[in-house]
């Protein structure tokens, strides 16, 4: 790999050049072969067709959706599906009323979660 930059998006278009990007979320997921972003200060979730070149800012945004994002666990993608974990305690409808601290990771057909206090599997 050489490091060659392939493609951009300008997230200041996208969401104003006021935002602290150095703190925009948590790493991106590859889902169903687009990208999959968590913009923590808009609370939103963003999909993105994966290709191009240069500044695809215009064409690659496939959807947004207003959600709560992540501060901390990274989303997870398995079978078509993002799993999100904020770290208030939800899992975007069901509550787990425990802070999730860590990112979780999928296992066969489990997700292996960590909060402040327990350690789960959940299936």
């Amino acid at each position: 790999m050489k490091g060659k930059k392939l493609w951009e998006i300008d997230l200041h278009e996208l969401y104003g050049k006021d935002h602290l990007w150095w703190d925009q979320g948590t790493s991106p997921v590859l889902a169903n072969g687009n990208v999959v972003i968590a913009v923590m200060q808009t609370e939103g979730v963003m999909g993105i067709k994966a290709g191009g070149s240069g500044d695809i800012t215009k064409e690659a945004v496939l959807w947004r959706k207003k959600l709560p994002s992540p501060d901390a666990a990274t989303l997870v993608a398995r079978d078509g599906k993002v799993f999100l974990f904020v770290d208030r305690g939800k899992i975007v409808e069901n509550k787990m009323g425990e802070a999730i601290i860590a990112s979780p990771i999928a296992v066969n057909n489990s997700l292996i979660v960590r909060s402040d206090k327990h350690f789960w599997c959940l299936r």
